[in-house]
């Protein structure tokens, strides 16, 4: 094994570790409103989008020892848009009504391996077992756990508001 770092209580102030951290995030965002004024209405549309993603290697281990390693990487694109048509005279209520919509897509990857030094720290010489060869229990770059998760979430609404001016004074 390639590790010779101290462990508590020599060393009470660091982290060990032989695999360098790296952590990635990208992003996009970008939203946009357009209204169109009528005589007596205002159409107004509202969207917007935000796309990321991110990842990260780490020592799993947490030791100066290549034993094992995590690898994660995730992604999503969410937008969202909306319609409304909204009164804009000066008539004795004001109204408004409109539809909504929204949508995300997300998927996540992870891999947890074993790294280089996991067979010499599993190994057993044979004749230990009474076998005519060594053994190492753990072998090396071996995928121990994995997998990929995918989800959707979706939303949609309509909506609407009448208000009613009694007067214009307070009582």
């Amino acid at each position: 094994p390639a590790g010779t770092g101290a462990f508590y209580p020599e060393n009470d102030d660091t982290v060990i570790y032989n695999t360098p951290t790296s952590k990635r995030y990208d992003f996009f965002i970008a939203n946009a409103k357009v209204d169109y004024e009528f005589d007596d209405v205002t159409l107004s549309w509202v969207g917007g989008l935000i796309e990321t993603n991110s990842g990260s290697l780490t020592d799993a281990d947490n030791s100066d020892f290549d034993y094992a390693v995590e690898l994660i990487d995730n992604s999503s694109f969410s937008y969202s848009t909306e319609v409304r048509l909204q009164s804009n005279d000066d008539r004795i209520f004001d109204w408004v009504v409109g539809a909504y919509y929204a949508a995300t897509e997300a998927e996540s990857f992870s891999t947890f391996s074993t790294g280089n030094d996991a067979a010499a720290v599993t190994f057993v010489p044979g004749d230990l077992l009474d076998l005519p060869i060594d053994v190492s229990f753990v072998p090396d770059n071996t995928l121990l756990d994995g997998g990929d998760v995918e989800a959707t979430s979706t939303s949609a609404a309509l909506f609407g508001e009448v208000d009613v001016e009694l007067s214009d004074r307070l009582i």
